[in-house]
Formats: C-alpha cells, sequence, structure tokens
C-alpha cells in the first residue's frame, strides 16, 4: 500500500481517538468529584456513552483496516456495477441527497468483489465524504467504463461539476492524487475505503484537486478472476 501516506494515517488515528478520550476522560472526573447535578449526570453519562460507541467504531475500523492490509486476499466475484452503487446508496448518512445517473443505471458492467459488502461500504464511505464537503449540493454519481473495458470509474461530486466532467483515463487512474488522509470528523472511515478498493485493484482519489469530487476506480470483472 506504498500510495498510502502511513505517518498522516496514524496521526489522524490519534486525532480522532483524542477528542472522545477527552469526552469520556471530562465527564468521569466531574462524576467523580461530584460537580454534577442528577440532570447533568444524566447528560453526563449520555456523552460518555456516544463518545464510547465513538472509540468502538474506530476501534472496529483500525481492525478492520488490518485485514485488508494483509497480501493474501483473493478470489474475487462479480457483482453488478448498478447493484453495487445501489446498495452503497441504502448505506449512506444522507440519502436523499444522493442520485445515480443513467450511466449507473444502464452499465452493463460487473466489477470484481473480493468482498461485496466490504466494498460496498467502500462506495458508501466516499459518497459520505463528499457530502460531507458539499454540505449544500446534491451530489451525483456517475459511471464512466474504460476505453479498453478493463476498468471503470464512478465520479461522485455535486450534481453539475460532475455532469461535466471528462471520463477518466487509464493514464489518471494509474497517477492519481495521493489518498484523501487528512479528513478529519469521519474517523477511518475513508483510510479504510482505500485500502480497500487498493484491495480490490483499483483506486480511491480526488478529483482536479478537489475535496468535494472523488473518483472510485473499480476493476471490471474477467473471466480468470
Amino acid at each position: 500500500m506504498k500510495t498510502m501516506d502511513w505517518p498522516r494515517v496514524f496521526s489522524l488515528l490519534a486525532h480522532e481517538l483524542r477528542s472522545p478520550a477527552a469526552v469520556i476522560g471530562g465527564y468521569a472526573r466531574m462524576l467523580t468529584e461530584g460537580r454534577l447535578r442528577d440532570d447533568d449526570r444524566l447528560q453526563a453519562y449520555a456523552q460518555i456513552e456516544r463518545a464510547a460507541r465513538r472509540v468502538t467504531t474506530i476501534g472496529q475500523q483500525a481492525s478492520d483496516l488490518s485485514h485488508w492490509l494483509r497480501p493474501t486476499i483473493e478470489g474475487a466475484s462479480p457483482v453488478e456495477l448498478s447493484v453495487l452503487v445501489a446498495q452503497a446508496l441504502a448505506e449512506v448518512a444522507t440519502p436523499d441527497r444522493v442520485v445515480a445517473d443513467d450511466s449507473v443505471e444502464t452499465s452493463p458492467v460487473c466489477v470484481a468483489a473480493l468482498d461485496r459488502a466490504a466494498l460496498t461500504s467502500a462506495v458508501a464511505a466516499a459518497i459520505d465524504a463528499v457530502c460531507r464537503e458539499a454540505a449544500e449540493d446534491e451530489i451525483r454519481v456517475r459511471a464512466c467504463v474504460d476505453g479498453d473495458a478493463d476498468a471503470c470509474d464512478l465520479l461522485i461530486g455535486p450534481d453539475e461539476v460532475v455532469a461535466a466532467l471528462p471520463a477518466p483515463t487509464r493514464r489518471d487512474g494509474a497517477s492519481g492524487p495521493p489518498m484523501p488522509a487528512e479528513r478529519e470528523g469521519l474517523g477511518l472511515a475513508l483510510i479504510l475505503a482505500a485500502v480497500v478498493v487498493l484491495a480490490h485493484g483499483g483506486q480511491l482519489s480526488t478529483v482536479d484537486g478537489r475535496r468535494d469530487v472523488m473518483s472510485v476506480r473499480l476493476r471490471v470483472n474477467s473471466e480468470g478472476d
């Protein structure tokens, strides 16, 4: 996984854990010192529970990340691109803001999935990241099939921007920008998504340096997979 900036990944992990840990520690200290009234104690317990769930989520993401970094994962099966996107849209936090255009619905492409659930969640995480950046826009998912039919791209971003983008080329996919490890507030979801897509022979990248437009390049399933 040479395309990952691992020092930045670990820095992000520390940052994401620091906030819920501070919440838990702060409220636990106030409870121990008896500084909270009855109503405030109930709120403190709720905040501690919420922060603990956050830590648990990040811990599970780290565990999943270690799984996908192993080089022994093999054995892909085909999944229709339209089905993959539909299932990913069902997982996103704000599905009412996201539409898949006709290029997805009519695509005859099947992509290679080592783990269908993990790949679906990776696409959903990329969509969630774009929704977070473009908070006021309707988000569109557009499919572009490589000319040699060995890869396809899902372009994700604000409706009008994605509609105007040219179809990516093989060169774009081979030398795309670094993985977006610096995004905060997502736990390790986007890092995990990038690693899952890489393990599937694809790439997760930003487009034209924009934080609100992402490309998910996926390997088209072949008879030899």
